[in-house]
Order: structure tokens, then sequence, then C-alpha cells
């Protein structure tokens, strides 16, 4: 779902996916930070699809695997 998030200079920015928020990051603090908010984001979404191999319900399963392929991990 589309989130409009306005940047300290006021500037409303659209973020479709968490590829444009990593992108605005790099364009506003820096490489460094986005590479490490992406390392961050890959850490939680490797500790989600561990739980979600310990859930016995199939339909939370499949929740949580399309929330992480939907937003690309």
């Amino acid at each position: 779902m589309p989130e409009v998030l306005v940047t300290k200079d006021d500037k409303a920015v659209t973020i479709l996916s968490s590829r444009d928020f990593k992108e605005q990051i790099e364009k506003y603090i820096g490489s460094d930070f986005a590479k490490h908010y992406h390392r961050q984001i890959e850490e939680l979404s490797y500790c989600v699809r561990e739980l979600a191999s310990y859930v016995n319900d199939k339909d939370i399963r499949s929740e949580m695997e399309e929330v992480l392929s939907v937003n690309g991990f």
C-alpha cells in the first residue's frame, strides 16, 4: 500500500515498496545507512522465516510468507 512520507525539507515522497524506502535512505542519509537498513531487514526476514517454520497453522504460515514476498524478501 502506498504511503506518503515528508522529508525534513518538506518534500512529499511516495513509498510504494521497501526498495523505494531504501532508495530514499540512500538519497537523504547515505549509502552506508541504506546498506545497514537492508542488512537489518534481511536479518528480520530470516527470523520471520525461521519462526514460520515452527508455526503449525498453514494459514498463518502462508500469510507470513506472503508478507515477506510482497515486500521483496
